[in-house]
């Protein structure tokens, strides 16, 4: 359905987006001054005015629709137009800044910018590197928004986890194989090799997804997240080793993120 923007009410833009950006209704209505059922009644007034449902409410937690996706967007830009000409500035920043390894490349910002079939765009800058460079290229100001695996050491940044899993060892047989590839002597890699030992033949490699390519080529064990299909490999059963982690997206201040940036942040 289309409809005119004069029909449009602002506060429920702005409701819709601050839900959205917090991850939560209550804090939305906590951060307008606003009851919760008032935020409630707004995306329900705009979703009737659209004709489509923008939000999949489950347990403590909501989400977007494929079609609150695209509203998202628009809404968001829309705000951040509004805000930035009556303090003095018409520039919106569309850019796509992202600091990321080549494992949350493949298997979360590709498939997300996929989806959202972006047009127009003025710039898409993605540096790859392990999570130290990542964590630097955002506190720089190089990267606007920095996609990582929580290693415990993300203090001062603006996050939000959008994934979370298990890492675990993988081979072709389902038996521990050598060598063991990791990566960097990160949390998950030290507990690995105080499960096994760490006086086995070890390979180290800078991504996850080249870990397990390469224990694909010569085979061995690879320990990496379980966001990799496993396709033809199979889990490794290490007793004592449990190590969950989460995907964390990080910026020094999520409220100077571009639309699209924003919307990865709050996945």
């Amino acid at each position: 359905m289309k409809i005119k923007w004069t029909d449009l009410n602002l506060s429920y833009l702005k409701y819709f987006v601050d839900s959205i950006n917090n991850k939560s209704l209550t804090r939305a209505a906590l951060e307008n001054h606003v009851s919760r059922p008032a935020i409630s009644q707004a995306i329900r007034r705009l979703e009737e005015q659209l004709g489509y449902n923008l939000l999949n409410h489950k347990k403590k937690h909501i989400s977007l629709t494929k079609e609150g996706q695209d509203f998202f967007l628009k809404s968001q830009e829309a705000i951040q137009l509004l805000t930035r000409s009556f303090e003095g500035s018409s520039d919106i920043n569309g850019n796509f800044s992202l600091a990321c390894s080549a494992t949350l490349a493949e298997y979360i910002v590709l498939p997300f910018l996929n989806k959202l079939k972006i047009r127009n765009q003025p710039k898409i800058d993605i540096r790859i590197g392990p999570t130290t460079k990542v964590r630097q290229l955002v506190e720089d100001g190089e990267s606007s928004l920095g996609l990582l695996i929580d290693d415990e050491q993300t203090i001062g940044f603006d996050s939000s986890v959008i994934k979370d899993g298990e890492f675990e060892f993988q081979s072709k047989s389902g038996k521990l194989e050598y060598p063991i590839l990791t990566t960097e002597m990160r949390p998950e890699v030290v507990m690995g090799f105080r499960s096994i030992s760490f006086n086995v033949p070890k390979l180290k490699i800078e991504s996850w997804s080249i870990c397990r390519k390469t224990a694909e080529a010569i085979g061995g064990t690879c320990l990496v997240p379980d966001l990799i299909p496993r396709k033809s490999f199979r889990k490794v059963a290490v007793k004592d080793f449990n190590y969950k982690y989460r995907v964390l997206a990080i910026a020094k201040n999520k409220n100077t993120l571009s639309p699209t940036e924003r919307l990865l942040f709050t996945l």
